[in-house]
This record gives C-alpha cells, structure tokens and sequence, in this order.
C-alpha cells in the first residue's frame, strides 16, 4: 500500500503494518501476542508497556524512560546521562532539556501533528500526544494503529474486539463514524490515547494518562478498557452521549414507551434507563431536560432502572433493534 509520499507499507493479515519501505531501506516491525509492538528490524527492541525501556537487537539497554502519572517526564541514556521532558496540553512533547536545565529540543506541532522544530535533538522520537515517530515512515505509532500526521488520519480503519457495526462511534456525531479520522476532527482540544478513542480527552488524559472512552457495547473504564462496571463519566463522555441516542432510537419506533417511577415525576425511557444500568453510566446531574428528559440531580440511574419502578433490563442492543 502506499502511503503519503514516498513511503510503501505492506499490512499483515490483521491489518497491522508489518513493514515500511522509505525509497532506500525497509524496515519491518514485530508485535507480541497483544498486540504490541516490540521490535524494529532496525534494530531496536521494546521492553515493557509505553515503553519503559528501549535496547539494540542484542537486548543492550539504550534508554529508560521514567513516567509520573502516566506522563513520561524523563528519559535516561546508558551514559546516566538524564533528559526532561515538558509537554503541552494535549501531551506533545515541546520540549526536552539537559539535567541542567539546557534546552535540547524545542518543537511546536500543528492541530493534526505536523511538527515545526526550533531545536531539533534526534534523540527523542516521542513527538505528537507523546507517541513515538518513526523516522523511517514518520508515522506516529499510537498502539492500535499508525497515524499519518502528514494527512491527519489512521493508515488503517479502526477496530474493535468484538463484532459492531462502527467500532467507538458516537452515534449522533457523524465525524465519529469516519473510521479513519482523527478525534472527530478536532485535534486542538482532544488527544487519542491508544489510537482508539473517538475523542473526549484533553490535557487530563493525553500522552498516556487514565483515561475513560466506550467500548464497543458501550461500557466505560477509568483504565480505558472499556469495562461496563465503571460508572466514572463526564457530562459530554461519547457513554452519555450514546445514552441520549439510543433513547432517542428505541422512543422513535414505538418500541419503548416513556414510563414514570412512582418515586416522581422523573422520566425515562425503559431504553435509556436500562442501557444506563447496563453500561453503568452515572447520570447524576448530567442529563437536566436533554430532550425532555428530566434527571434530577441528586437522583441516582440505577434507582430509576429498578425493576420495581417499572424499568426492565434490556441491552444496548436490544434498545437499538
């Protein structure tokens, strides 16, 4: 497949790039049984998640990597040579300084992460959002797939573990169902930790922190998993969103009528309060008269998808048919 300019990739069959090709050289690359990339033919090895060590082909250790937070913040050559690192807000790396406070890299990125160097220092290949750049393709490699900064998109569609008809789509935002795109096309205030998330994340969750998005069925964790048990969203997570959705959804064929607890006037539809209860969406607050709906503030979803105010337990799936 060809990429943009000169580069070639060729896609293994699961639809990872298996190797590059630069007009001069090809690089191939090997990924472990979870999908990890851990060698470059180049001759570099990968040692640990994010990674926190990189060696040569013979496993000698060439830099270590030091992570607060989930942030890296300093990186350690085998001299003990030791190198900061200082992000922007969406965790690119702007710039990196001596263990003096001497700079040695200074780059602003553009929204789609194109790089304008100030100072350059060839050590560091961890660049936009804090993903490495391959110098050989420069594409930035986000974990499930390759980024093209140069055409601010994925060099492959995305992907779920389990069988949906558009992996992390935010069914109500067409931008999320381009597979291919980057954060819903809004890379100034959102950053993709994993390559993918559709895009709800700022500076809090960049460049490898905590982070929150839906899985494929619409569970949530604050690890990022997408486990259905976490009940951690924000008001505008792609979780609540797909929550309004899919009420809108099942309310438009008939299928699910409007119910009112006998706790108060609070209304849902049996679809949202149960795919609330499935997903474990906290809404607490969050859905104040969205489309007629009324949350109260201190009222807890799971209170109102009790089977004895007259909600049932139906899927995600289900709500939607």
């Amino acid at each position: 497949m060809a990429g943009s300019g000169s580069p070639t990739f060729v896609f293994d069959a699961e639809n990872r790039i298996a190797s590059s090709f630069n007009g001069t050289s090809t690089t191939s690359y090997t990924y472990n049984g979870d999908g990890e990339r851990v060698k470059k033919s180049s001759g570099t090895l990968y040692w640990g998640p994010e990674p926190l060590a990189e060696s040569d082909a013979s496993g000698n250790i060439t830099a270590e990597y030091i992570f607060l937070n989930g942030r890296r913040i300093a990186r350690r050559d085998t001299s003990g040579a030791v190198h900061y690192y200082f992000e922007d807000h969406l965790g690119s790396t702007s710039v990196t300084t001596s263990a003096s406070g001497a700079i040695e890299n200074d780059s602003d990125f553009y929204p789609f992460g194109g790089e304008r160097v100030v100072v350059t220092d060839s050590a560091n290949h961890y660049k936009f959002t804090g993903k490495e750049r391959d110098g050989e393709s420069q594409n930035d490699y986000f974990g499930a797939r390759y980024y093209a900064s140069a055409i601010g998109r994925f060099m492959s569609p995305d992907w779920a573990a389990r069988p949906t008809a558009v992996p992390y789509a935010v069914f109500g935002d067409p931008q999320s169902l381009n597979l291919y795109g980057y954060v819903r096309n809004d890379p100034v205030t959102n950053a993709d930790p994993d390559g993918h998330d559709p895009g709800e994340h700022t500076a809090a969750t960049a460049g490898g922190a905590t982070s929150c998005r839906p899985s494929p069925d619409h569970g949530c964790s604050s690890e990022g998993t997408g486990d259905p048990d976490a009940k951690d969203q924000p008001e505008n997570s792609p979780a609540v969103q797909n929550l309004v959705a899919a009420q809108d959804a099942a309310m438009a064929n008939g299928k699910y009528a409007p119910n009112t607890p006998t706790t108060g006037t609070t209304h849902c539809s049996e679809a949202a309060c149960s795919i609330a209860k499935h997903t474990g969406v906290d809404t607490t607050g969050v859905l104040s008269d969205a489309k007629g709906r009324n949350y109260p503030a201190n009222t807890q979803i799971n209170n109102l998808a009790n089977p004895q105010n007259g909600f049932h337990t139906v899927t995600p799936q289900q709500a939607q048919t």
